[in-house]
């Protein structure tokens, strides 16, 4: 069953629920109206219900599920916008894998320059291969990403315990080259929940844009609690407790990236 409603603010205002086999109308005047779908299944295939609105030449693709059960109809540029960046946000706040690799990626004792450019070089890895999958229709499947996003996991935590132990440090730009590569495993990661979301279709280059936006955002706050939380425990436990800390944190990383990673590999199997 499908709720039409023109106002969700007007709590006077008559609801329409319409039954829909196929095809139906939306008239001239559809600014405001809203699409609300309210009946799921129990299982995958049940949870999700892809829709298409055409109106002349405006198009728009929009995937019902729960937790998502209402979507604006041929929304406005900024309310696509809000939406993506939201998305975006969510999806790496909400993500364990993608915060772990970050974890890994900022509790190596860098300088504030060493850390802001290995956030950018995971930035511009993710980027392109976002932007690949979203908008030039370059698709990698759920098979090979999800297992290969564990893998970045483990193999970011273990170079870096190799590289503690080596009498001889590496220098800063291997493993910024490292961090790169590992972002474009992430990419495609991403891309996947932007298509949950539905790309928008009249204003693809700035909803790609947005939903960016909304990742490096939730990045951002990853990295300035990471940064809190490291230099209390310097402050508490000084140096040594703050290399036992970056320890901890790589094996929670093999520990944790292990098991996704075999989990994923037997799912997909």
């Amino acid at each position: 069953m499908l709720h039409l409603s023109p106002d969700e603010d007007a709590p006077n205002t008559p609801a329409r629920y319409l039954v829909v086999m196929g095809r139906f109308a939306i008239g001239d005047r559809a600014s405001g109206l809203k699409l609300r779908l309210s009946l799921f299944g129990k299982i995958a295939a049940e949870q999700k219900q892809e829709i298409t609105i055409t109106r002349s030449a405006k198009k728009q693709y929009m995937l019902l599920a729960p937790g998502r059960e209402q979507r604006e109809v041929l929304p406005s540029a900024w309310t696509t916008f809000a939406d993506q960046a939201a998305l975006g946000a969510e999806h790496v706040l909400s993500g364990m894998d993608h915060l772990l690799f970050l974890l890994v990626v900022l509790v190596t004792g860098w300088s504030l320059r060493q850390t802001v450019l290995a956030l950018t070089c995971f930035t511009a890895g993710h980027a392109i291969t976002l932007a690949a999958s979203a908008w030039g229709g370059w698709i990698v499947p759920a098979a090979v990403v999800e297992p290969a996003i564990a893998a970045t996991i483990v193999g970011m935590a273990l170079f870096d315990r190799w590289s503690q132990s080596c009498p001889r440090p590496w220098p800063p730009v291997v493993r910024l080259t490292l961090v790169f590569a590992c972002a474009l495993i992430h990419g495609p990661g991403f891309s996947g929940a932007l298509t949950d979301l539905g790309l928008d279709h009249n204003h693809r280059l700035l909803s790609l844009a947005d939903f960016n936006a909304g990742i490096e955002a939730g990045q951002l706050a990853v990295a300035l609690l990471a940064a809190a939380v490291m230099t209390a425990i310097q402050r508490m436990q000084g140096t040594g407790g703050k290399a036992l800390f970056i320890r901890l944190a790589s094996f929670t990383a093999i520990v944790a990236g292990s098991f996704w990673l075999i989990q994923r590999v037997i799912v997909f199997v």
